[in-house]
C-alpha cells in the first residue's frame, strides 16, 4: 500500500462520505454516507456512536445577509463609503434614501453602541382604517375627492418613488387645489384621537403652495368646526409649518428644510396638540386647545401656488390615526 505522503493526483484525495444510493451499512462510528437516491435532493446522514444506525441531519445554510447585516461588520471607512455611494447628498432618491437611513441606524460610529429608533417611515404591522401609505397607482377607495385640478400643467402623481402622493405644478390663478377626504367613526368628544403624516416640498419658492390634513366635523372642506396642519411656503425668505381653524398660528422652518413630519394629538379631556418634527422622534410643540367636538372628517389638501410661475411638488408620504408608536408623554 502506498504511503499518504507519496500519493499524488486523484488517488491523494479522501471521499469525505460513502456517496450511493446503497446502505453502506456498518462501516463505523461517525462515518458520512450522501445517499443519492433522488440526485436533486440527497440525503446527508451519518453513523451513530454504537455503529448501529444512520441519522439523517441537513446542513446548516446562511441566510441571504440584509443590508444592514453588511453594514454592520462594515468598519467605520467602509461604512462611510458604502453610505455615501448608497445616500448621496443631492439629488436623492427618496425610496432609497429611507432605506439607506433605515438600514444604517445604529451601525457602526463609536463605541457608545446604541442605535436610534427607526420605525417612523415604516408602516404599522396593524394599521387603522383610516391608514394611507399612498403605495397605489390611485387613490384608496376610502378617498373622496372634494376638489380636483383641472388647471393646465397640474399633476396628479401616485406612489412617487413608491410611496408619495404628489402635486407637481406651475402653480395657476385657479383651480390649484388637490383635496380629499374620508369619513371618520367614534370619534365623539372626549375620544383620544392622534394623526400623523409626513409632508415634503421638492422645491420651495416663494408662494409656492402647501399640503396639509385636518379634522373637521362636517363637510365640505373647512367649515364647521375644523383643524388644519400643514407646511407652505409664504415668501422667498420663509418656509413655514401652521396650523389654520379660521386663524392663522404658525411658526417658521429652516430654509433647507424640506420634509417635515405633523402630529394632531387630541386626548380623552379634548386637549388638542399640534406639534411638528424633523426626524419623526423628537417632537415641537405648535399650539395646544380644547377641541370638544366631534372628529367626523379626515382631510388631505395639496395646493399649488395661486399664481402661475412658482413650480413647486407639495408631498404626502403617509398618514397614520392611533399609531401607538408615536405615543407621546400625557
Amino acid at each position: 500500500m502506498a504511503i499518504h505522503k507519496d500519493v499524488v493526483g486523484d488517488e491523494a484525495i479522501h471521499q469525505a462520505a460513502y456517496i450511493q444510493t446503497a446502505d453502506p451499512g456498518a462501516v463505523g462510528a461517525w462515518k458520512f454516507w450522501i445517499d443519492i437516491t433522488d440526485p436533486a435532493n440527497p440525503v446527508y446522514n451519518y453513523r451513530n456512536a454504537g455503529d448501529t444506525a444512520w441519522v439523517v441531519f441537513t446542513p446548516a445554510v446562511g441566510a441571504t445577509p440584509t443590508l444592514a447585516a453588511v453594514l454592520a461588520v462594515s468598519d467605520d471607512a467602509s461604512l462611510s463609503l458604502i453610505t455615501d455611494v448608497l445616500n448621496p447628498v443631492s439629488a436623492q432618491d427618496v425610496a432609497t434614501k429611507d432605506y439607506v437611513d433605515t438600514a444604517i441606524a445604529g451601525v457602526g460610529g463609536g463605541g457608545g453602541g446604541g442605535g436610534g429608533p427607526v420605525f417612523p417611515n415604516d408602516a404599522p404591522a396593524s394599521p387603522s382604517t383610516y391608514d394611507d401609505e399612498f403605495e397605489g397607482t390611485s387613490l384608496d377607495v376610502k378617498w373622496t375627492v372634494e376638489a380636483d385640478l383641472t388647471a393646465t400643467g397640474f399633476v396628479k402623481t401616485y406612489a412617487k418613488h413608491g410611496t408619495w402622493l404628489s402635486l407637481p405644478n406651475p402653480g395657476a390663478s385657479s383651480l390649484y387645489q388637490w383635496t380629499i377626504f374620508q369619513a371618520l367613526t367614534g370619534f365623539t368628544a372626549g375620544t383620544p384621537i392622534q394623526i400623523v403624516a409626513r409632508f415634503a416640498f421638492t422645491k420651495w419658492e416663494s408662494f409656492s403652495g402647501g399640503v396639509e390634513f385636518g379634522i373637521q366635523t362636517t363637510t365640505p372642506y373647512q367649515t364647521g368646526s375644523f383643524i388644519s396642519v400643514g407646511i407652505r411656503r409664504i415668501s422667498d425668505k420663509t418656509n413655514e409649518i401652521y396650523t389654520w381653524d379660521g386663524a392663522f398660528s404658525s411658526t417658521n422652518l429652516p430654509d433647507f428644510c424640506g420634509m417635515v413630519y405633523v402630529m394632531l394629538d387630541r386626548n380623552a379631556s379634548d386637549n388638542t396638540r399640534l406639534m411638528f418634527s424633523l426626524d419623526g422622534i423628537g417632537w415641537q410643540l405648535l399650539s395646544k386647545t380644547t377641541r370638544s367636538w366631534t372628529a367626523a372628517d379626515l382631510y388631505v389638501s395639496l395646493y399649488g401656488a395661486s399664481s402661475s410661475g412658482h413650480p413647486c411638488e407639495p408631498m404626502i408620504d403617509f398618514i397614520r390615526v392611533n399609531d401607538a408608536r408615536f405615543a407621546l408623554p400625557a
